[in-house]
Parts: structure tokens; sequence; C-alpha cells
């Protein structure tokens, strides 16, 4: 992921100048505002980016554990950082109740609307 100031420099040689300093100082007033648009959005892009990338390490960390066909009322929820260790745990944590129960991997929606996870670069 590329920082402002990088991405401003990248924009301006695309269009044949050495960095962004050169290129405003060069352009006319009224066109400035129009490649500013065009660098916000792809900052924008870049920042939703790294934010997704963010959310999405806790995403798939949440696990939960229920009796067989009662997914909607888990018997509880841990987070793991590697899913081999999954059932070894939550059996450290919860004893062999977790040897009759199931378990499935969740969506966790706080991963993705969490203010933690914006990512400005």
């Amino acid at each position: 992921m590329s920082r402002l100031e990088e991405i401003k420099d990248k924009y301006a040689k695309t269009k044949q100048f050495d960095n962004w300093t050169d290129f405003i100082n060069d352009e006319s007033h009224w066109m400035v505002e129009k490649h500013m648009d065009k660098v916000c959005e792809i900052y924008a892009k870049e920042c939703s980016q790294a934010s997704l990338e963010k959310a999405k390490k806790d995403l798939y960390n949440y696990w939960i554990f229920f009796e067989e066909g009662k997914t909607n009322s888990p018997e509880f929820t841990i987070k793991v950082e590697d899913p081999a260790k999954v059932y070894n745990t939550a059996y450290e944590a919860y004893g062999p109740q977790v040897e009759d129960l199931f378990y499935s991997c969740v969506s966790h929606e706080e991963s993705i609307t969490n203010p933690e996870n914006i990512v400005l670069l």
C-alpha cells in the first residue's frame, strides 16, 4: 500500500512529471481540483483495501461450538489465531464437553465495522 505522498508522485509520473510538486506548479489552477479528486480516489481505494485486509485477519478467527442442529444457540465462541489449533484450544478452555460438540468458523461483524481496523496510509 502506498502512502498519500507516494500516490501523488506516482500520479504525477503518469502525467510525465518527476513528482507531484512539479506537476501541480505546472498545471492550471482550474485543473488542480480535477487531479486532486483523482488522487483522493486512488488514496481512498488503497485505504479501503488495507482496512479490509486488516479486518480480514480477525474475520476467520472466531469459532462457535454447538450441539448438533443448534447452530443458532452456541455453547460458546472462541477466538483462535491458528485454525489447526481450534479443537485443542477449546478443549483446554472448556474440557471434555467439547468432545460432544460440533464447531464451525463464523464471520464476526465487529472485525469489519471496528474503527480500529481503518487504515490511513
